[in-house]
């Protein structure tokens, strides 16, 4: 599979690299340029990181592993299930994740949740909080603390987006919790709370 990527990638690149330098001679426009060789540079990197993602997760040993984790959770292996990911480039990509469920004791009906009760583990034991990636909660958490405003972070790039997180908010109080982000992804939202230093 990884090797199929990479070959539609060298065909685009081919075909691309022709056009992009017919255009570039005429508006001479460079930050234009970077622009379109970066569109399909991160198509390609959300592309193998799918693949290599997909690939251990239908891995069998890595799925016997997940489902010893599981059942220490009292959780069981129900199905693998089509679910949306983002990864820190800000591209979110379908896989098929194994989704773990809570076991029903004595053949009782079990009372479903509001966001149901099951678990997708294998994402869990990667890192992801809820579907996304480390990497991806690691940049947007960097961009709110480096930002001085809700404003400036929610502008940040020329879109109302970190990385593909929203903010929601972003405000100070006076007290324990001086600093409070909370902000949105297409499966929950994440509320961040930094502690004040000892003084």
């Amino acid at each position: 599979m990884l090797k199929n990527i990479i070959q539609e990638f060298e065909q685009r690149m081919e075909y691309s690299c022709v056009e992009w330098i017919a255009e570039f001679t005429q508006h001479l426009d460079f930050a234009r340029l970077e622009k379109e060789v970066k569109s399909e540079s991160t198509r390609l990197c959300a592309e193998m990181l799918q693949t290599l993602l997909q690939d251990l997760l239908k891995e069998e040993t890595f799925l016997a592993v997940l489902k010893t984790y599981a059942g220490k959770h009292g959780q069981r292996f129900k199905e693998y299930r089509e679910i949306s990911v983002g990864l820190s480039n800000g591209q979110w990509v379908k896989i098929n994740s194994p989704y773990f469920c809570r076991v029903r004791k004595h053949h009782k009906r079990k009372k479903r949740g509001p966001n149901g009760s099951g678990a997708h583990h294998g994402l869990t034991v990667l890192g992801f909080v809820g579907h996304v990636s480390p990497g991806l909660l690691a940049d947007a958490l960097q961009t709110s603390l480096l930002c001085p405003s809700y404003e400036v972070a929610r502008t940040k790039n020329g879109d109302a987006s970190i990385f593909g997180v929203n903010y929601l908010n972003l405000y100070h109080e006076n007290g324990s919790v001086p600093f409070i982000q909370k902000f949105s992804t297409k499966t929950g939202t994440l509320l961040l709370i930094i502690e004040p230093l000892p003084s």
